[in-house]
């Protein structure tokens, strides 16, 4: 796997008003030029929501000129993440119309396995909750700080398998439903404020965490 980040400061003021990981995701179909991965499910890239003065854009923001920008996109094949890198050097980085003047461009490989670590980490970039299975019939979601274990792997795998990034299968989720549980577990309650004013509680409170597995 690969990833290609791309940061600069941009040039003319910016507003969005959505959540930026789907306009990241669009900058990055448009400059690798590949009709075909539009409807691709699973896309082999993952990106980043933008990151505009070191903060992520979760759901809207007004930068003005100057301000940092940054664009973060992990590949499964190297190919696409040499593609991109081009690209920015040949046309350079706009969102919307906004164009931004690239400082750095930074490309490398992730080594495959494990590399001696002893835990699996997750860290969120933004307050974040999970529905899990219902036991009892009610009307109300139940939710939970953390996904489970099974769940992240399970995805893990899936994706790995059909980009063919390692082999592992049913027997090796079998090992994780059986062994692997959150320890060490460390969060802080977290709710996002704009303008100095608290947002509402039920659609921003969530939870900032790092949990080894």
């Amino acid at each position: 796997m690969s990833v290609v980040v791309v940061s600069g400061r941009l040039k003319s003021a910016l507003a969005i008003n959505v959540y930026s990981g789907t306009v990241a995701q669009s900058i990055v179909l448009s400059l690798l030029d590949a009709p075909e991965l539009h409807d691709a499910k699973p896309k082999p890239f993952a990106v980043w929501p933008l990151h505009i003065n070191k903060r992520p854009v979760l759901d809207g923001v007004a930068a003005p000129p100057g301000s940092e920008l940054m664009l973060r996109a992990a590949f499964a094949q190297r190919e696409l993440a040499r593609r991109l890198v081009e690209a920015v050097a040949e046309r350079g980085l706009k969102v919307f119309n906004a164009e931004v003047s690239v400082e750095a461009v930074e490309f490398w490989d992730v080594p495959r396995g494990a590399g001696g670590k002893e835990c699996f980490k997750v860290d969120f970039l933004s307050p974040t909750r999970f529905e899990t299975r219902r036991y009892y019939q009610r009307r109300t979601p139940v939710y939970d700080f953390t996904p489970r274990a099974l769940s992240l792997f399970h995805s893990a795998v899936a994706y790995g398998r059909r980009f063919g990034l390692f082999k592992y299968g049913i027997n090796f989720l079998k090992w994780v439903y059986n062994y692997v549980g959150d320890h060490g577990l460390r969060l802080r309650g977290e709710e996002l404020r704009e303008d100095g004013k608290a947002c509402e509680r039920q659609n921003r409170q969530g939870v900032y965490g790092l949990g080894p597995l």
